[in-house]
């Protein structure tokens, strides 16, 4: 008989207490003996996974993609002992489709998990801070997590789109100077959205369709330049799930690495970081270092 923890969010987006209970039953039938567990809070989560570790042969969360970076944390730091699965819950649920799952089909995706086998997922650092799948600074970048949770309860993805309508359509961005250290490689440029991320799909949108989560690497996107027209082609591709890197190449640089020093003067950008959907505040200083690498791996069940 093993034993299972499922953490769930109650206001995540598609959570509902049937869902639950079709859930636990679904385990019972696999010969787990659950222990269910609420997260009542923002960063409830952590000290859970943490707390559970060595309870249990399987962690289960329910939620959107701030749970799984939650999760992230809890076990960051300490010898893993449970596997970890997921069952997406949110808005975008970007970590859904990156391990292979179907998030609007939560009991499909457990037959997924549960026919599935553990294998080992990368994760990212900067600066010793554990990032799950996508860490990013400049233009937009602070839609994620700006907008209102009752909108994206409401709207799913279209509350992001709403919300960029309100806010920052009409404030298109100055150029400003970067230094990137990518692989030993030094790349002094200007730009206006960096994006790191190990993932395929971030903000509802599949971007990098060959990423590989578990090869060691991460990827670098650059938006170099943007004007208004471009904006416009950038955003209606959006609106459709079409963004083809390719197709903006004079304008988007990107690159597969395995190390990253990002150098720039945020008294310039007056720049915050986005990691996995969450605001991460960075001091204003002319010459602000961030460090990012793979750090570790997580062992998941999935497909």
């Amino acid at each position: 008989m093993r034993h299972c923890t499922v953490i769930y969010n109650p206001v995540a987006s598609r959570f509902d207490n049937q869902l639950l209970v079709a859930v636990l039953e679904r385990l019972k039938d696999e010969d787990f003996v659950c222990t269910v567990v609420k997260s009542n809070r923002a960063g409830a989560v952590v000290p859970l996974v943490k707390e559970r570790n060595e309870k249990c042969d399987l962690i289960l969360t329910m939620g959107g993609d701030g749970t799984v970076s939650e999760a992230l944390h809890g076990f960051f730091g300490v010898k893993q002992s449970a596997c970890y699965a997921h069952l997406s819950m949110g808005t975008t649920n970007d970590v859904g489709i990156n391990l292979g799952l179907n998030p609007k089909d939560p009991m499909g995706s457990l037959e997924l998990i549960l026919g599935g086998e553990e294998k080992s997922v990368d994760f990212m650092t900067v600066n010793g801070n554990p990032i799950f799948y996508v860490s990013s600074f400049g233009y937009v970048t602070d839609v994620p997590h700006k907008t209102p949770s009752y909108l994206k309860r409401r709207m799913g993805r279209s509350a992001y789109v709403a919300y960029f309508l309100a806010n920052a359509w009409k404030n298109l961005p100055h150029r400003r100077p970067i230094r990137f250290i990518a692989d030993e490689r030094t790349i002094d440029t200007r730009g206006v959205t960096v994006i790191i991320s190990n993932s395929k799909n971030f903000a509802g949108v599949n971007i990098h369709k060959d990423a590989d989560i578990s090869d060691g690497k991460f990827e670098l996107m650059l938006l170099e330049r943007l004007n208004p027209n471009l904006a416009r082609k950038i955003f209606l591709d959006y609106t459709k799930n079409q963004i083809d890197l390719k197709r903006y190449s004079d304008y988007i640089r990107s690159m597969s690495i395995s190390e990253l020093v990002v150098e720039f003067d945020n008294t310039d950008w007056n720049a915050d970081l986005d990691n996995d959907g969450e605001e991460f505040i960075l001091p204003r200083k002319n010459n602000l270092r961030l460090e990012y690498k793979i750090g570790g791996q997580l062992k998941m069940l999935i497909p």
